[in-house]
């Protein structure tokens, strides 16, 4: 990178590494590692998660590559962070919104927790404390914009939560 470059959001280069400092944020909540990483019905009273398992969850629970496994015989659940439509302010052009958008995404026999809850409502209450009015270094402050149910077969589904907030453009 040019040393006179001056490295913003603005600049599409630095997404990937914005994406991994959201990542970083989800990692340390035990709560989401242990409702994505253990199917049965009572994942939160597993033990505290070490950091190598932590560490194996990216690109297994955790993704950043916007597309599921193919096969999964693990049944497992898993957060997608997108980056997702940037678009310019109609009214300042000299802004764009950016909408940060997880996929919250579980096998249906494994929503159920304890009989009392399902375990995509607690992944998304944990995403929206640790997201919803927060500033996150290099990004901003992001605020919840919308929450969407997502089908992906008839197997797996979850909900879509999206995060926005503007930027120079």
């Amino acid at each position: 990178m040019d040393k006179g470059k001056i490295q913003t959001q603005r600049r599409f280069e630095v997404m990937g590494e914005d994406i991994f400092k959201i990542v970083d944020r989800i990692q340390h909540n035990q709560t989401i590692l242990k409702l994505l990483k253990f199917s049965d019905s009572n994942p939160l009273a597993h033990e505290d998660l070490t950091q190598q398992e932590i560490d194996e969850m990216l690109h297994k629970n955790l993704l950043i590559v916007p597309k599921l496994p193919d096969e999964d015989e693990d049944k497992n659940c898993y957060i997608v962070v997108i980056l997702d439509k940037y678009n310019v302010d109609p009214v300042n052009s000299d802004f764009k919104s950016v909408i940060i958008r997880f996929d919250v995404v579980c096998p249906f026999d494994k929503w159920i927790i304890n009989g009392k809850t399902l375990r995509p409502y607690l992944i998304l209450n944990e995403l929206d404390k640790i997201f919803n009015e927060k500033k996150l270094a290099g990004i901003g402050n992001l605020r919840f914009v919308e929450c969407n149910r997502l089908v992906v077969s008839p197997y797996l589904g979850g909900y879509t939560i999206n995060y926005g907030h503007f930027e120079f453009n």
